[in-house]
């Protein structure tokens, strides 16, 4: 399959002003979600940028690709969700733009959406590798380090 029309979909003309920090507290804020949806999130941002190399995560798309990892995440691991409306009126969107993320964020990552346990606790172990390495290398950005499928 050809990623590139559906990878465009999450790149902003400029960098959002807000750091992509301040964006995770702000969701965090108005609509906070369980420890699971975080790391199921990061588990398929993961795969789609690292493990896959099927989008860069760059200052031009984290913000919307952080924001459709997290709302599909949550969609698919918890009973409840927030409002649409009120998810993208967060992530600074409005619903149209959301649900279309969404749907493209599916695409991206084959609708292969189901996460377990062991899997997540797999995944915290590859970003504490990850941290280690960044400290030792004396980095300040996260370096993820590329793991076996």
């Amino acid at each position: 399959m050809h990623y590139g029309t559906i990878a465009r979909k999450f790149w902003s003309k400029a960098a959002p002003e807000i750091p992509i920090e301040e964006y995770l507290f702000r969701i965090h804020r108005f609509c906070p979600l369980s420890t699971a949806v975080y790391l199921a999130a990061s588990f398929y941002l993961h795969r789609i940028a690292v493990i896959g190399r099927i989008v860069p995560l760059t200052r031009l798309n984290a913000h919307r690709l952080v924001l459709a990892a997290l709302r599909v995440a949550a969609k698919t691991l918890e009973d409840l969700s927030y409002a649409q409306s009120r998810f993208a009126k967060v992530g600074g969107l409005n619903d149209l733009e959301l649900s279309r993320l969404e749907v493209s964020f599916c695409f991206l990552m084959d609708f292969e959406l189901k996460v377990d346990r062991a899997m997540l606790e797999s995944h915290v172990e590859v970003l504490r590798n990850s941290v280690e390495a960044q400290v030792m290398m004396g980095k300040d950005g996260l370096v993820l380090i590329r793991t076996p499928t």
